[in-house]
C-alpha cells in the first residue's frame, strides 16, 4: 500500500499504544527502549514503508500491483523474504549493539507494514477496484484510482483521525548517512539488511540495485553502490512533487496523467486536503464484502481497520521481542502468524483471487 502517511501513523500509534499500557511487560519496555534513539525510530519508520520503497525505482515494467519486486515481496516471495529478515534480526548473538538494534528496528517497522496491508487491502480493493484483465487502459485506470484512494486515506490520517493533526515529516522516515564525498545515501545498516534479504528471496533483482556483492557476507562488509543508495532521494523527490502547491507543476502533472503518457505512479498527485472524500472512508459503516469472496460481512471503516492493525502490530512486536530475550525466537511460528497474503488478507489466496468489487470514482 503506497500510503506513506497511513503506515507512518500506524507505526507511531502502535508505539504510543505500548507506552500507554497500564501493566507493561518487560518486552513492552524493551520495545519502547529499542525505538527511543531517533536513529532507530527513523529506521523503524523506513521499515514501515515496507516493500513499497521499490515502487519509487525508475523501472519501465510495472503492473497494477506496482513493480515486479514490490509484487513479489508482498505476495509470492513474502514468506521467504520475511524468514530471511527475521533470521537476520532475531537470531543474532549480540542483539543490543547499535548495528543489530538498528536492523531490528527496521524489521519491526516492516512487520507493521505487512500487518497494515493485510488489514486494509481487502477494504481498499473492494472500494477502489482492480483490473479484470491485463489491458494497459485497465491497469492505468485502476492503478490511478488505487493511488487516489490511498492518498485520500493519507489525508484523513494526517488531519482528521482522532481529531488530532499528525505532524508528519518525511525526513523522519528516511535513514541516510554521508559518504566521504558529502553525498547522502541510504544508511549502510539498512542497505546491507535489504540486500541480504533480497539475495535470499529475490536474487535476480540484486544486479539492478547494487553493482556488486561481497564474496562473503559479514557484518562489516560493504555492498557496492547502486540504485538502492538513492531510495531516500527518490522517495523524497516523488512525495514532494506529489504534494506540491505549485499550480504550474500540478497542471503539467494532471495533463500528463490524463493523456496517460507515464505510469500513474509518476504523475498522480495528492488531492487538496479540503477535497478529501470522506464517503470513501466508510465512516458511515456501509456494508462491504471481502473481494476474494471470503465468508462474512463487513461494516468496518478505516478507523476500525486502523485499530485492528494497531492491536496486531503491538502484539507482533511483543511476541518477537519476547522470543529474542528468552532465546526462543521460533521463526516459523512467527511467520505462520503473518501468512495472510498482503494483498488479500487471506492465507493461500493471492491477487488472482480478487473478484468482488464496488469501485467508487475517486477524483482530484
Amino acid at each position: 500500500m503506497p500510503g506513506i502517511i497511513t503506515h507512518s501513523r500506524l507505526f507511531h500509534e502502535s508505539l504510543s499504544s505500548l507506552q500507554r499500557t497500564k501493566d507493561p511487560t518487560p518486552y513492552n519496555r524493551s520495545t519502547q527502549a529499542l525505538f527511543a534513539p531517533p536513529e532507530r525510530r527513523r529506521a523503524g519508520l523506513f521499515g514501515a514503508l515496507g516493500p513499497d520503497i521499490f515502487d519509487y525505482l525508475p523501472v519501465r515494467r510495472r503492473d497494477f500491483f506496482g513493480t515486479g519486486l514490490t509484487m513479489r515481496l508482498h505476495s509470492p516471495s513474502m514468506a521467504d523474504s520475511l524468514s530471511s529478515l527475521l533470521s537476520r534480526t532475531l537470531l543474532v548473538g549480540d542483539f543490543n549493539n547499535e548495528w543489530s538494534a538498528t536492523r531490528r528496528a527496521y524489521c519491526y517497522g516492516y512487520v507493521s507494514h505487512l500487518i497494515g496491508d493485510a488489514v486494509f487491502h481487502p477494504f481498499v480493493y473492494y472500494w477502489a477496484g482492480f483490473p479484470d484483465g491485463g489491458s494497459r487502459r485497465d491497469i492505468f485506470h485502476y492503478r490511478e484510482q488505487l493511488l487516489l484512494f490511498q492518498y485520500n486515506m493519507d489525508l484523513f490520517f494526517q488531519y482528521h483521525y482522532n481529531n488530532h493533526v499528525f505532524e508528519f515529516s518525511l525526513d523522519d522516515s528516511l535513514p541516510v548517512e554521508h559518504t566521504p564525498w558529502g553525498f547522502r545515501v541510504l544508511d549502510g545498516r539498512i542497505k546491507s539488511l535489504l540486500l541480504e534479504v533480497l539475495a535470499d528471496s529475490c536474487p535476480a533483482e540484486l544486479p539492478r540495485l547494487a553493482r556488486k556483492t561481497p564474496p562473503q557476507r559479514q557484518e562489516n562488509d560493504r555492498w557496492g553502490r547502486g540504485l538502492v543508495d538513492l531510495l531516500p532521494h527518490l522517495i523524497g523527490i516523488s512525495y514532494r512533487i506529489k504534494r506540491t502547491g505549485n499550480a504550474t507543476i500540478r497542471r503539467i502533472m494532471d495533463r500528463i496523467r490524463v493523456r496517460r503518457r507515464l505510469f500513474p505512479d509518476y504523475v498522480t498527485r495528492y488531492p487538496e486536503p479540503r477535497r478529501m472524500n470522506r464517503h470513501a472512508l466508510n465512516l458511515h459503516r456501509e456494508r462491504w464484502f471481502h473481494p476474494t469472496g471470503a465468508a462474512g460481512l463487513h461494516y468496518e471503516s478505516v478507523e476500525d481497520l486502523f485499530k485492528i492493525a494497531r492491536e496486531r502490530t503491538v502484539a507482533a512486536w511483543e511476541r518477537m521481542e519476547s522470543g529474542l530475550y528468552t532465546g526462543k525466537a521460533d521463526i516459523n511460528a512467527i511467520i505462520s502468524e503473518f501468512m495472510a497474503d498482503s494483498h488479500t488478507g487471506e492465507a493461500g489466496a493471492g491477487p488472482s483471487s480478487l473478484r468482488i468489487k464496488k469501485p467508487l470514482r475517486m477524483r482530484l
